[in-house]
């Protein structure tokens, strides 16, 4: 059967293990939440313990709150239906037959944030391939916490001045008055 490993709040599936990776416990009270203005909700999707356990770290350092990690195709579909972060930082190798560019194109078709790439791979094709799926951001690993900050506050920053176009775009109504 399978083991299921228990270290916080989020979980992955590795062969027989099922994993739960700690996620920073939040102790504010109900209270303290409703006065403070809310925390970005990043996804992370990462399939190297590693890498994720630093992006995780970092993001925590800046302010971020962490909505969960993810390490397949199926996990990130599932939390971003599940938590509904405000960004996502998608690695584009990891693990099953789809990638990075499936769940930025699944975000892309189905949601309504932005997303960041954080691949090791800076080639040309893979950043054609990428930039296909119309990414906020592309960071070459490895990136440090300011490449991180820099990347995630241009990214919501653009998308919400882009969303915001769209939408003045949407309440222009022409009027012919037969003049």
């Amino acid at each position: 059967g399978k083991q299921i490993v228990e270290v916080g709040k989020q979980s992955f599936l590795e062969g027989e293990k099922m994993y739960i990776w700690n996620v920073q416990p939040d102790f504010r009270t109900t209270h303290d939440r409703c006065l403070m203005p809310k925390q970005i909700q990043v996804l992370i999707v990462e399939d190297e313990f590693i890498i994720a356990d630093y992006i995780q770290g970092c993001l925590v350092n800046l302010g971020y709150d962490v909505a969960g990690i993810c390490s397949t195709y199926d996990e990130a579909v599932t939390a971003l239906q599940n938590y509904q972060p405000d960004i996502a930082i998608i690695d584009i190798t990891i693990k099953g037959e789809k990638n990075g560019i499936d769940i930025a194109n699944h975000i892309s078709q189905s949601l309504d944030i932005p997303f960041i790439f954080a691949s090791s791979h800076g080639d040309k094709g893979t950043i054609d391939k990428a930039k296909q799926t119309r990414p906020a951001a592309y960071l070459i690993k490895p990136f440090t916490e300011e490449d991180l900050y820099a990347a995630i506050e241009t990214a919501l920053v653009n998308f919400s001045n882009q969303k915001i176009k769209t939408e003045q775009e949407e309440e222009i109504i022409i009027i012919n008055d037969g003049f």
